[in-house]
């Protein structure tokens, strides 16, 4: 929605600084605030707490008794009090009071001449506080002059009552301003103004007035407070008899209006200073800005003037400096941009020829590699065989290679899987003729044409080998088990001599239609899976049944697994393609080997379901081979062996 919107560069900068400005005054100015405001609080407090501390040196001993006395009054006057009194007085809300006096026995306390002394010296304590204190032998009520207000507003004597052990209440013993008077000389009588009776029951349960009678200690409040009458601070100086046991709290209230206002325009003050201080620099950032810009901005209408195709312009330089630098640069550019615009068909013409060039050579180039692949295809594909014509043993083969190109309009694949089975005969101990399958499924290490040659060798030397064992009919007077490992050997002794540049992985087996005997080995190929009723498990229990590649130029001992089969048992062997797959569930390569087993199960060894199955997992990377062999010899009585043989070495 902020497209359409056009900020110059000297307002961007007038806003940004004016920000960074405010930013950084803001919480200066908020500091020197809060400074100023405890430095006069704190001025304030230690000023109460001096006239606290000097006017209860004004107190005798025979003032104290007299406190003390009046208070026991008072506490055996609110003990005599009914229940329903009790649970009056309980009930104050803080903020509330409960007068238990009536006029006449608090005209006669007043009135009393021990009191009014108590009430003497606490207008001397507030006359002390007057700008220019006024000695006088009797102080009445509104004893000073307006132009003469004392610091302290309200100077008052409070004590607790004994039958509330929590101390949320206390009572009013004494206060220098307790007749009825129009202080204010407004004409009325204000709520402030109206007279206090004796032993009115106070809740303080929230105010410092308890926690310093309880704690024994001078207290003030720690900021300002309001109410109907002003703005105030209050400091509460515990009062001690002679054997310094607490009696009750003087408390003073000083009316703060004037502080609090001196403060707040401060505040205003500090305030209207961080407005002008954001404005005033927005303001002069925005002058430079505009008088540094001048440059950049002619730049900028002269690039304009190029993109309409205006290439002879050229701004004058008139400093040294980066700016100059950047229009010298600039004139250069219209030049050359100029040269090369009156020259830019020739130069597309010229670029247009060597790019069809470079196109032509490398179509030749991918036509030719396109053929050599094609070559490949046609050598490859009679190599892969499913010569298998048993009637008990039934197998099937798919592959797909993840290569796939296409030459003179004929769509092929290539790639290094490859599966191939066939039928050999055995003559046994009884001299019985014995027929046997043969299974092969292997993957060539390297990518297309490097896997390729190494399915080239590998097919044709099984196809070379089956074909030598069986061929018009022939009957192999060995041990199916020495024929296999025979044929490892071989195959070994032949992938040697590529120097490990040619390496095939691989699972090969060959298995009795009379007996359902089968001996397997596993050359570092993904393992062969078992589905024996409709449950699927892998044949290789052990990480040690696992043999080299071919090719690996290491000695080892040939591992040969020798496993019966049940009637109906399938065989699945797999290439590496069948695991290497992107999950789409976590768009990661597939880690787990035993995903593969319910796919088998779900598909009942069907290898095209098996293959639709995987792709529904995830998407391949690599060729993929599968191979099935189908045990469906019924007749068969079967007594299960399982056993490896290590016999024979595969390096001589």
């Amino acid at each position: 929605m902020f497209n359409n919107y056009y900020l110059s560069f000297p307002l961007k900068m007038a806003l940004l600084f004016s920000l960074i400005s405010f930013i950084v005054s803001a919480p200066i100015l908020y500091f020197l605030y809060n400074v100023s405001y405890d430095l006069v609080l704190i001025s304030l407090q230690n000023r109460i707490k001096d006239l606290g501390k000097a006017g209860l040196l004004l107190f005798s001993e025979e003032e104290i008794n007299f406190l003390i006395k009046l208070d026991e009054e008072m506490n055996k006057k609110i003990q005599n009090l009914s229940e329903e009194d009790i649970k009056e007085i309980t009930e104050i809300k803080e903020g509330d009071t409960y007068d238990i006096l009536s006029e006449k026995e608090n005209e006669e306390i007043y009135n009393s001449e021990e009191y009014q002394k108590v009430i003497q010296i606490l207008r001397k304590i507030k006359a002390s506080s007057a700008p220019n204190p006024i000695l006088l032998k009797y102080y009445n009520q509104k004893f000073y002059q307006a132009n003469n207000k004392p610091f302290l507003r309200f100077v008052y004597i409070l004590a607790p009552i004994p039958k509330f052990p929590e101390y949320h209440l206390f009572k009013f013993l004494a206060d220098s301003d307790m007749e009825e008077e129009d202080l204010n000389n407004n004409g009325i009588i204000d709520i402030d103004e109206t007279g206090m009776t004796i032993s009115t029951i106070f809740n303080v349960k929230h105010l410092i007035i308890r926690n310093s009678f309880l704690e024994k200690k001078i207290l003030c409040d720690d900021k300002y407070y309001s109410d109907q009458w002003g703005v105030w601070l209050s400091c509460y100086i515990p009062m001690f008899d002679k054997n310094e046991n607490p009696i009750g709290i003087l408390g003073l209230d000083l009316d703060v209006k004037s502080e609090n206002n001196k403060l707040n325009q401060l505040k205003n003050l500090l305030v209207v200073l961080l407005i002008v201080l954001a404005f005033g620099i927005g303001f002069l950032s925005y002058i430079l800005s505009k008088i540094i810009s001048q440059p950049i901005i002619k730049l900028s209408k002269a690039s304009i003037e190029v993109s309409n195709k205006n290439f002879d312009i050229e701004l004058p330089i008139r400093s040294k400096d980066e700016i100059g630098i950047l229009t010298k640069n600039f004139n250069n550019m219209v030049k050359e941009i100029k040269e090369y615009s009156l020259h830019l068909e020739d130069l597309v013409a010229k670029r247009t020829k060597e790019l069809q060039e470079s196109l032509e050579i490398i179509q030749k180039l991918k036509t030719l590699q396109d053929g050599d692949y094609f070559l490949m295809s046609l050598l490859i594909d009679p190599l892969i065989k499913n010569l298998n014509k048993s009637e008990v043993i039934k197998t099937d083969i798919f592959i797909k290679q993840k290569k796939e190109f296409e030459f003179k309009g004929k769509k092929r694949e290539i790639g290094g899987d490859l599966c191939i089975t066939g039928n050999l005969r055995f003559r046994n101990k009884s001299q019985e003729i014995e027929r046997w399958v043969f299974f092969f499924n292997g993957d060539a290490m390297g990518k297309s044409s490097q896997g390729a040659g190494g399915v080239l060798v590998m097919g044709a030397l099984l196809n070379a080998i089956l074909a030598r064992s069986a061929a018009k009919d022939r009957i192999l007077e060995i041990e199916p088990l020495q024929w296999l490992q025979a044929i490892c050997f071989e195959i070994q002794k032949i992938f040697l001599k590529f120097d490990g540049h040619m390496l095939f992985s691989g699972a090969m087996g060959i298995l009795s239609e009379n007996t359902g005997q089968m001996y397997y080995a596993n050359f570092e190929h993904p393992k062969t899976i078992l589905l024996r009723n409709q449950k699927a498990s892998f044949i290789e229990e052990s990480p040690d049944l696992i043999n080299y590649k071919f090719g690996f130029p290491i000695a080892n001992k040939l591992k040969i697994i020798s496993f019966f089969l049940q009637p109906n048992d399938i065989l699945i062997l797999g290439s590496d393609g069948r695991e290497d797959i992107i999950l789409n569930d976590t768009n990661e390569m597939n880690r787990d080997e035993n995903y593969i087993l319910p796919i088998v199960e779900e598909s009942k060894g069907d290898l095209e379901k098996i293959y639709n199955f995987i792709l529904q997992k995830g998407s391949l990377t690599d060729d993929i081979s599968l191979l099935k062999v189908h045990f469906i010899n019924k007749k068969l009585l079967f007594k299960e062996k399982h056993e490896s043989h290590n016999d024979i070495s595969l390096q001589k």
